[in-house]
């Protein structure tokens, strides 16, 4: 199964709440993706708040290829932004 690194934020500016997923990177299971994710957090977050506009909180997850689609699913579903 393929682990993902997911980046939960919610922006200042709006408020609004978003998921961003780290395509660079992949783990074969939850215990790899967490401990990369303690080993490097800081700098996660960090390139995080350089690449995006300023960001109230960000919090970072592991998640299978199949929950990280679920959870954007749900955030699309009560996301404010008019769809296309």
């Amino acid at each position: 199964m393929k682990w993902l690194l997911l980046a939960f934020v919610i922006f200042v500016q709006d408020n609004k709440a978003d998921i961003k997923v780290n395509t660079a990177l992949s783990f074969f299971d939850r215990d790899t993706c967490v401990s990369y994710v303690e080993k490097y957090k800081s700098i996660l977050i960090q390139g995080l708040r350089r690449n995006y506009p300023p960001m109230k909180e960000v919090t970072l997850v592991c998640a299978t290829e199949e929950k990280a689609i679920e959870y954007k699913d749900k955030l699309l579903k009560k996301s404010t932004y008019d769809k296309v």
